[in-house]
Parts: C-alpha cells; sequence; structure tokens
C-alpha cells in the first residue's frame, strides 16, 4: 500500500461533515488535538495533513471516508477506508 506523507487537497463539504458528527468544528478539533482556527485554515486551503485526514476517518469510524476527504489521491485510498471499515467491525464492500 502506498504511504502518503504531508499535505494533500481536502474536501470542505466533508470536513463538515465530520464536524456535524462531532457536534461542532470545536468538538472535530479537539479530538484532532489542534484548535478551530487549523480547522478553519484547513478548509480556507483546501489542504489537510494526510495523517490527519486519516485520523477522522478513524473518528467517524469510516463514516467520512478518505475518498471523500482527500478525492484528489484516487483509487488506490480505498484501501485505506477499507481498513479502516474492518477495523471497526464493518464488512468490507469492494
Amino acid at each position: 500500500m502506498k504511504e502518503y506523507r504531508g499535505t494533500v487537497a481536502v474536501c470542505v463539504s466533508a470536513i463538515d461533515k465530520a464536524s456535524k458528527i462531532f457536534g461542532s468544528e470545536m468538538a472535530l478539533a479537539a479530538a484532532l488535538g489542534v484548535s478551530r482556527q487549523i480547522l478553519n485554515y484547513w478548509k480556507h486551503n483546501m489542504a489537510i495533513p494526510f495523517d490527519k485526514a486519516f485520523r477522522i476517518c478513524v473518528l467517524t469510524h469510516g463514516k467520512v471516508k478518505l475518498n471523500e476527504l482527500c478525492p484528489g489521491l484516487g483509487r488506490e485510498i480505498k484501501q485505506y477506508d477499507l481498513m479502516v471499515l474492518e477495523q471497526h467491525g464493518h464488512a468490507a464492500v469492494q
């Protein structure tokens, strides 16, 4: 599996979806260990560190998928989504 590092393009609506799951941007930011300002910085610049994008996927138990957060990464990113879903007891649907 390809290893991703650094910052990747992010879909703002996916961050908003994660915020709704957590109840607020503040709650999502706290779960990620960042400030709300950093979260808004990512949204404004449409870029997020890959590890934080992956963490959102894990924290939402796959309700927000990496291919939603980072659609520009292509098909191989689905492997990460499947891994997260399997870790949380969901059947992998390919």
